[in-house]
């Protein structure tokens, strides 16, 4: 309260207690001002009300039955120091009260502690710009701050920076061994890296120090995936949801690893459970309409691919996808549309040019289909298919000579499709 140094935005909580003759005299303190109070309470009104108001408002926050890992926070001091505040500006006032120049003095110090705490308060709040800068100056003012070498290292694999996020957590792991949170991130770190092998053991390390801690069992998950351990990765969610049941992405991502398995019913009802649980997951519309499609199940797909785009309008490869669908329905309009819709969001999407050409091929309309596929082409020059697929339109078109050119490209970037190609032309 009188000099706010030295804070931070995480105190841990003491591995020792305090020596025994600070306690003595914390606690002698604490008895001898409330006595004291008391005794001039009669006198002055305000010290009691001050007093009690701190102590009163203090108890619920000083931490008599410990919860989380914090000793301490600023926040929980806010309250009570209003009664502290109430005891400094009247007592201050009737301390001057026989002093000549009181008005003065008072004005001079206000306008000398006000200023001061403002700029106090404007660095200390400069601390809060981001998560790094936050923890690193919570590192610099307190001892053994796993929790902020942790967050410092989820921050930087935020960014990318997986290496030094894993210098992090192995420092926060120094200091406390059990820090189930730091072995999770260490084991994302690893994945991200392609430690596939590390990235398991440290999540393994942290299902052993809490089994029942959802995200390890998640992260694990996404490892095996990676490894194509397929039948481990969907144990691996099962066991995340039957601690978490109400996570609409675990859900997710177990369907995703059921489609992988070929179990396509499950899949569908994985994607169905995370939509029940977090109804706007365009993500689990997305892929349920993947696994739809897959079924040949096309007017479910639509349905699912219009609630995609609906919750998320820019999504260029849903549009694609519905494109592709009504181009299986042979609604060859509808899929026009929604191919040109995919190619407005995302104009370098050489897929959705190719899919359109393919539609307007079959309308005859040749020269729109060859625009759509030189369109293509100048996204992905090298991409045989498309050459082969302009070529081919050509034909169709009965332009033999251009179609001769494209199979002069098409030689030089895929033997077995100009192979293919020479048969049309001849």
């Amino acid at each position: 309260m009188f000099w706010p140094s030295k804070l931070a935005a995480f105190y841990p909580y003491p591995q020792n207690l305090p020596a025994l003759q600070l306690i003595l005299a914390a606690a002698a303190m604490l008895i001898a001002t409330t006595f004291a109070v008391i005794y001039w309470g009669k006198k002055y009104k305000y010290l009691p009300i001050g007093w009690f108001w701190y102590l009163g408002t203090l108890v619920p926050v000083i931490g008599l039955v410990q919860v989380g890992d914090q000793a301490m926070a600023d926040r929980y001091a806010y309250i009570p120091f209003i009664g502290l505040f109430i005891i400094v500006a009247w007592g201050a006032n009737d301390l001057l009260l026989n002093w000549k120049y009181r008005k003065i003095i008072l004005s001079v110090a206000s306008l000398a502690v006000v200023p001061s705490l403002a700029v106090c308060a404007a660095i200390q709040t400069s601390y809060w710009s981001d998560s790094i800068t936050l923890f690193e100056h919570a590192l610099k003012v307190t001892k053994g701050n796993y929790i902020a070498c942790n967050n410092i290292g989820f921050a930087l694999l935020e960014q990318d920076k997986a290496e030094e996020a894993i210098n992090l957590f192995h420092r926060a792991l120094q200091i406390k061994h059990d820090n189930v949170e730091a072995y999770n991130n260490l084991g994302m770190a690893y994945g991200k890296l392609g430690r596939d092998q590390d990235a398991i053991e440290a999540c393994e390390q942290a299902i052993k120090i809490d089994p029942g801690y959802p995200e390890a069992y998640n992260n694990l998950a996404v490892v095996y995936a990676r490894l194509g351990r397929y039948q481990d990765a969907m144990k691996a969610y099962q066991e995340a949801i039957q601690i978490k049941p109400d996570n609409a992405r675990m859900y997710f991502n177990l369907g995703i690893t059921y489609g992988q398995l070929g179990r396509e019913q499950d899949e569908i009802f994985a994607y169905k459970k995370a939509l029940s649980i977090e109804s706007n997951f365009a993500e689990a519309y997305y892929t349920l309409g993947l696994a739809y499609s897959k079924l040949g199940r096309y007017q479910e797909a639509i349905e699912t691919y219009r609630q995609a785009v609906k919750i998320k309008p820019d999504w260029a490869e849903a549009y694609n996808n519905l494109g592709s669908i009504y181009e299986a329905l042979r609604l060859n309009q509808e899929a026009m549309d929604a191919y040109k819709q995919a190619i407005k969001i995302k104009p370098d999407y050489a897929d959705a040019y190719n899919n359109l050409a393919n539609t307007y091929g079959k309308f005859g309309r040749y020269q729109e289909a060859i625009d759509a596929y030189k369109q293509a082409i100048k996204i992905k020059p090298d991409d045989a298919r498309l050459q082969f697929n302009l070529g081919f339109t050509y034909l169709s078109a009965g332009d033999k000579q251009a179609a001769i050119k494209q199979y002069e490209i098409l030689k030089t970037l895929d033997a077995n499709l100009s192979n293919k190609f020479s048969g049309f032309i001849k």
